[in-house]
């Protein structure tokens, strides 16, 4: 089994065009500064490519976190690389065979109530919810608000991580809701001192005991 020496609740959703140093220092930073779960969700890239990348990143990550790779070409990768699992849209889930026979983790967007049911339904590890509040990522799109959020947690058995236009200034709310995870990108990727911006995330998620958020389970 395992051992990991990060937060889980603190998640990085990478854009490597957002990035201000390669991908994976930019990772090994936010890594050892206590991220401790990364979802690489890089497109255009080749299927080789993106193996290619998930494995300098896993090697980065070593045993500080887990990392999920984000898309359809993610089965494959995430084998041949050593990821803990993989991350897709949830209309990609559900007609995509194979993830469990791997024993990998496998987390699903989803942007309703009704979309998170039926993944939890046909087996998903973990949903990740948003966007919660305006993004870049998502132009124009108002935000899911914490209401929404706060109904999917109470409905579902499994983990719950939030994502879109969080900050260390509003994770508290977030995490208020019932949700495990809290996922940030452009605030960490387009951070100056993005081990300063971690330690500050931290600090917003204390009083947040480990133990009261729904376990993703071990990974072997």
């Amino acid at each position: 089994m395992t051992t990991f020496v990060s937060d889980p609740r603190l998640v990085l959703v990478t854009d490597r065009h957002l990035a201000k140093e390669p991908l994976p220092e930019l990772i090994k930073t936010v890594t050892s500064a206590g991220v401790g779960q990364v979802i690489l969700r890089e497109k255009e890239l080749s299927p080789e490519e993106f193996l290619t990348l998930a494995r300098e990143v896993q090697l980065a990550l070593g045993k500080k976190a887990r990392l999920f790779l984000n898309g359809r070409q993610s089965l494959e990768a995430a084998v041949y690389s050593g990821a803990c699992g993989c991350h897709l849209p949830w209309d990609e889930y559900l007609g995509c065979n194979g993830l469990k026979r791997h024993k990998l983790k496998v987390g699903v967007s989803v942007h309703s109530f009704e979309q998170a049911l039926e993944v939890e339904r046909e087996g998903a590890d973990y949903v990740l919810f948003g966007p919660i509040f305006p993004t870049t990522c998502k132009p124009g799109h108002p935000g899911t608000g914490l209401e929404n959020l706060a109904d999917i947690c109470q409905a579902l058995s499994i983990p719950v991580w939030a994502v879109g236009g969080l900050t260390p200034n509003n994770l508290r709310s977030v995490m208020e809701t019932g949700a495990s995870a809290v996922c940030l990108r452009s605030a960490l990727m387009l951070a100056s001192r993005p081990g300063d911006l971690v330690k500050a995330s931290l600090e917003a998620l204390k009083g947040f005991p480990l133990e009261a958020t729904k376990p993703l389970g071990a990974v072997h």
